[in-house]
């Protein structure tokens, strides 16, 4: 790591700089001396190397003017790199600092490679945003592709892809005389196969000499690079294919109107909702979203099939009895079908919106129904039982029996109780909890005393925690 000393000197280029941010809002400003008209080349690796530092790096002159800063290399990779010309002979100062001021615990490790261009000779480097792209077909996907002209040369480059499926089209192949990037265009045509291909982006630059802007039988020069997706991290392997996915189109819409009501916790909640067809008439499969726009606080949902030719469904949800009351709690939901594509191929499709009014969306209210062990602890008495009674307090219009069952994580067995019923027309009953002779066994989570009262389809729950000492 750096001292004060070597913070303070003023260093050669070319040089490698180890350092690290301590403290929070910690600026390291590194001298370097250079010429006028020199190139120099920042490029700093922490991410790459395992830190946890989101650098900034920033050059300023001697008057402490920025003439040149960068934050990210690109979308993901959180190191800094870049390349400034020197105005004039002098001292240069490189300031590295995290982005977010954070504290950083001792971990925002990071190393600076200072260097020139080993060479003037033209070259050319393509890189890529991502390893893997998805368009739907009929749809459109764009990809952008940046490069980076070794030499100074500003000519045109062609883009070319290798490995491309038939029935796709790409649009933007050229990045434009004097300009650093391009965005293809790729649309998939009707008749384009849904399957995963990995493809190969190449770039060849034309480079006008001196010899060649003479002489009019002089070639231009030309230089060649495959587009390669960047390491982001120590782990990761620099990629130079791409992997482009043809999905298919999902023929149909969940949706609904903007709704808020309240619900009980412990109790289930129905919304209904609304399914636009276009060229579909099949079942659907709908299900709990996998990517949600809040967390669930322990909702759950069945899944439920919408039979063929239905436009509207009702989904059930559970709140959990522990759910704090006045929140808010919003579930998206996710239609599933299989799609018979023109090859005869059979595909899993989906939709799920985010939407506000797509969403199912209750305030959280008070339980509907409670139970209370008499004790909150119990001694564990190895291969003896011991009696608890539980008390159930019914809301208004709860009716029936209650069942009442203990569970236990997984990991712990030593104890046993055979669930039981509380009639209708009482609010106690008793539970006989056993210990296994076990003696050895440890209890570091409570036994969970759960009821619960069915009424059709729905149901209300609710719990008590009761530790185990020993």
């Amino acid at each position: 790591m750096e001292s004060d000393e070597q913070r303070a000197a003023t260093h050669t280029v070319p040089v490698v700089l180890n350092g690290r941010i301590q403290d929070v809002g910690e600026e390291d400003t590194w001298n370097l001396s250079a010429t006028k008209g020199d190139v120099i080349n920042l490029d700093l690796k922490a991410a790459r190397l395992g830190s946890l530092l989101d650098s900034h790096l920033a050059v300023l002159d001697k008057d402490g003017k920025e003439i040149a800063k960068n934050d990210d290399i690109q979308n993901g990779l959180t190191d800094s790199k870049l390349a400034f010309t020197a105005p004039e002979d002098g001292t240069y100062h490189v300031v590295i600092k995290d982005r977010f001021g954070r504290f950083s615990a001792g971990q925002f490790s990071y190393r600076l490679v200072v260097s020139k261009p080993i060479n003037l000779e033209n070259g050319l480097k393509l890189t890529l945003p991502v390893d893997g792209l998805t368009v739907i077909r009929g749809q459109e996907g764009k990809l952008k592709v940046t490069a980076e002209r070794v030499g100074g040369w500003k000519g045109p480059i062609e883009l070319s892809v290798a490995g491309l499926p038939e029935h796709i089209t790409l649009d933007g192949l050229t990045i434009a005389e004097g300009k650093s990037d391009t965005e293809i265009k790729i649309k998939p045509e009707d008749q384009s196969k849904i399957q995963a291909t990995s493809i190969t982006i190449s770039g060849v630059g034309t480079v006008m000499t001196k010899e060649a802007a003479e002489n009019e039988e002089t070639p231009a020069e030309t230089v060649n690079a495959v587009a390669v997706k960047l390491a982001e991290n120590y782990l990761d392997i620099q990629q130079d294919a791409l992997m482009l996915s043809v999905a298919m189109p999902t023929p149909f819409k969940i949706w609904g109107t903007f709704e808020t009501k309240f619900a009980h916790r412990g109790s289930s909640y129905k919304r209904s909702m609304f399914i636009e067809r276009e060229d579909y008439d099949g079942p659907i499969e709908i299900v709990m979203a996998e990517r949600q726009v809040r967390h669930l606080q322990g909702v759950t949902g069945k899944p439920i099939y919408v039979p063929a030719g239905e436009t509207g469904f009702t989904y059930q949800i559970q709140l959990p009895p522990w759910m704090e009351i006045g929140r808010t709690c919003r579930v998206a939901v996710t239609g599933i079908a299989t799609i018979t594509d023109h090859d005869g191929t059979e595909h899993l499709v989906s939709h799920t919106s985010h939407a506000q009014n797509d969403q199912i969306i209750v305030l959280v209210d008070a339980s509907k129904m409670s139970i209370q062990a008499a004790v909150s602890s119990m001694q564990f008495e190895p291969g003896e039982a011991v009696p608890v009674t539980v008390t159930v307090n019914r809301g208004d219009k709860i009716q029936g029996d209650v069942s009442v069952s203990v569970t236990l994580p997984e990991h712990i067995s030593a104890v046993t109780a055979e669930s039981i019923v509380i009639p209708a027309d009482k609010t106690e009953g008793i539970l006989n909890v056993r210990f296994d002779d076990a003696p050895d066994a440890v209890f570091n989570m409570p036994l969970t005393v759960r009821a619960r009262v069915d009424e059709g389809t729905e149901h209300h729950t609710a719990e008590d925690k009761i530790d185990i000492v020993k």
